[in-house]
């Protein structure tokens, strides 16, 4: 007795049947997030890094606000904290020359 070929199972073993895989839902808050580590980045000093979590941020915020996505909260966290970053950078660079300047360090 002869089996028929089938050519999805040519080694003649049946899987068991598949569920269909999950329905993902809603887009999660992975952009807000993203941007809060990149302003938290910019606060620790790294002001490139401050400058992309303010992008971020807003790109997140207005995704939300769309529908889109979720985190609104993170995301308006993300871009405060960046402001809030390159502020406390300028003036870290600015005490820092003036402290260079008054020591003589700086002519």
């Amino acid at each position: 007795m002869s089996h028929p070929y089938d050519p999805d199972d040519p080694f003649g073993r049946r899987s068991p049947v598949s569920t269909p895989p999950p329905d993902p839902g809603e887009p999660g808050p992975g952009l807000a997030a993203g941007a809060l580590l990149c302003s938290i980045a910019g606060v620790a000093g790294c002001l490139p890094a401050g400058f992309a979590g303010i992008v971020l941020g807003h790109v997140a915020h207005r995704r939300a606000q769309r529908g889109e996505a979720t985190g609104r909260g993170m995301a308006i966290a993300a871009f405060a904290v960046g402001y809030l970053g390159i502020v406390l950078n300028v003036v870290a660079l600015v005490l820092l020359f003036r402290l260079g300047v008054a020591h003589g360090l700086l002519r």
